[in-house]
């Protein structure tokens, strides 16, 4: 039952949720480096058919798709307008570095198909290290702050669930220096 959880928090982190897969990662980590790793794979998969999802709308219902994104918590126009500047630089490359600072997934894979013509069967084989990299390395940090915690510490969760609730202040904080303006129109 948490892998579909996993699978389906990976899909909908994708297209609507603003809240990373990481999250659920880091608890699921907690009960071992492997059942992390393990559990990373089902998100993986949720990612690829959402990213697919939003990919496929940035083909063939770009405005649509960029309307839908912009409504969504911790997506903003002059966001969108860097990640095409930056991907018209450093092509599909830019995915590994946006997945690193916290720009969502789902602007990648609208603009990929937008900006770059990308083609979908690309577009996810980039996808699969641009995603593993954070969500392995999540994983991984969150198993070694565990070995290194006393066995008498008994709060765990808390401590995970504090992390979170600090982490996201900080995140919304960084991500409001994006001011809501409109999408630069696009250059057909």
């Amino acid at each position: 039952m948490i892998l579909i959880f996993c699978c389906l928090w990976g899909l909908l982190e994708a297209v609507c949720f603003p809240v990373a897969a990481d999250v659920i990662l880091t608890y699921l980590s907690f009960q071992g480096l492997s059942t992390g790793l393990f559990s990373m794979q089902f998100v993986l998969i949720g990612a690829l058919f959402g990213g697919a999802f939003m990919h496929k709308l940035g083909k063939t219902r770009y405005e649509m798709g960029m309307r839908w994104a912009t409504l969504l918590p911790g997506v903003f126009p002059n966001m969108v307008n860097q990640v095409k500047s930056t991907l018209q630089k450093r092509g599909l490359f830019d995915m590994v570095i946006g997945s690193l600072i916290g720009i969502p997934y789902k602007v990648y894979a609208l603009e990929t198909a937008h900006v770059l013509q990308t083609p979908l069967w690309l577009f996810l084989l980039v996808s699969i290290p641009a995603r593993l990299l954070r969500f392995s390395g999540v994983c991984c940090l969150i198993s070694l702050i565990d070995k290194y915690l006393p066995a008498s510490f008994v709060y765990r969760f808390e401590a995970l669930t504090l992390f979170w609730i600090i982490f996201y202040a900080f995140y919304i904080r960084k991500m409001s220096r994006w001011k809501r303006s409109p999408i630069e129109p696009p250059h057909d």
